[in-house]
């Protein structure tokens, strides 16, 4: 359960940089951890669904901004970021990607919050505090509720994806990303 506020393990050789979640913070970015890799679409979609997480919550909101992102690219994908990457990990029904900013309970959980729809207070202070609910037993002060990523693959063709996140301007204060269900469903003819 949560029951230490700004719990952190400070990395003593952190990996320094990624340009594409330093492009998504607007800040430098410290401890990053990336998988990516290559896979033939074996279907239309690509689906998962992931929780983010972290300490920065909620005491940094609208300063230090951990991100992660999901990064696909491959063909009919068009973003900004390294290979003509989209990042997919955004709030849903935007184009905003999900961070420290951009989902929270505003500064201190005491509003004015942004996308808080999607947004639990782990911690015990300002709206909606859990009081350590049992329910989550998770250290992470806050984090989003359960959310999906998608996008449309032309079957057949290899796309390449890169999951990573990053700590913005400091090597504390953790952040995490929870995936479950990662799929391609096979296309269905009829």
């Amino acid at each position: 359960p949560n029951n230490a506020a700004n719990k952190s393990i400070v990395t003593a050789t952190p990996t320094a940089g990624d340009a594409d979640l330093a492009l998504l913070s607007g800040q430098s970015i410290q401890n990053v951890a990336v998988v990516e890799f290559d896979f033939v679409a074996t279907g239309p979609t690509l689906h998962f669904d992931f929780v983010f997480a972290s300490e920065e919550y909620p005491e940094y909101v609208n300063s230090i901004n951990d991100s992660f992102g999901f990064f696909l690219s491959g063909p009919g994908i068009a973003g900004a970021f390294s290979g003509g990457a989209a990042n997919i990990a955004i709030v849903p029904s935007t184009t905003t990607p999900i961070s420290i900013n951009t989902v929270n309970n505003g500064l201190n959980n005491s509003g004015a919050c942004t996308n808080c729809t999607y947004y639990y207070n782990n911690s015990a202070i300002g709206v909606n505090p859990t009081a350590w609910n049992p329910a989550y037993t998770t250290q992470y002060d806050g984090f989003t509720r359960d959310l999906s990523a998608s996008a449309t693959l032309i079957c057949g063709q290899t796309y390449h994806i890169k999951l990573a996140i990053g700590n913005a301007s400091d090597n504390l204060w953790d952040s995490a990303v929870f995936l479950k269900n990662f799929s391609i469903p096979p296309m269905v003819l009829t």
